[in-house]
């Protein structure tokens, strides 16, 4: 099944690289992105993308919104990824280390790594509205590998439910297929 994408706000003659900010972002705060997101951003900037279902990798006794199996909601764009990482959203709740590049029902947001440790790995994190290190917001959860992996993870249901969500009749035609 072909990976597909549509933008996550307008439509493609709307697109604007971000590459540029990217590159200003990691030259202002000293941090590499990993190349795959790298790339991709500079591809899409985000977008919605199909199959669009995965398994969350939070223990159900921290997170018990029923079946492991969520939606990913969509990459954010970079100026929105870029506004949580400056503390325009979420404040000073964000995991430090951590780029903020996606969300997904309930409360989950996909963070991306860039400590030495664990750097380019997809984790989940539950945002809240503590401050980072209070007792309810103080772990991430590891989910891929790398970014490429956690996008190649996605997958659609037997019953097409992950369609049904990203599908609307108006943005018919505006899918991209997902390149690396």
């Amino acid at each position: 099944m072909d990976i597909l994408i549509k933008p996550a706000e307008g439509n493609w003659s709307s697109f604007d690289d971000p590459a540029p900010r990217i590159a200003q972002w990691e030259n202002s705060t000293g941090r590499k992105l990993p190349e795959d997101y790298k790339k991709f951003m500079s591809r899409y900037d985000g977008g919605r993308i199909f199959p669009l279902i995965f398994d969350r990798k939070i223990p159900p006794d921290v997170y018990s919104m029923g079946a492991p199996e969520t939606f990913l909601n969509m990459f954010y764009p970079w100026e929105t990824v870029a506004g949580i990482w400056n503390g325009e959203i979420f404040d000073k709740r964000t995991p430090p280390d951590f780029i903020v590049i996606g969300s997904s029902p309930g409360s989950v947001e996909v963070v991306l790594s860039l400590a030495n440790e664990t750097y380019g790995k997809i984790f989940l994190w539950l945002h809240s509205q503590s401050d980072w290190g209070a007792c309810n917001n103080n772990h991430v959860w590891p989910q891929e590998e790398s970014f490429r992996a956690f996008v190649e993870s996605l997958y659609e249901n037997d019953g097409e439910e992950g369609y049904d969500y990203w599908y609307l009749p108006g943005e018919k035609g505006m899918e991209k297929t997902v390149g690396f």
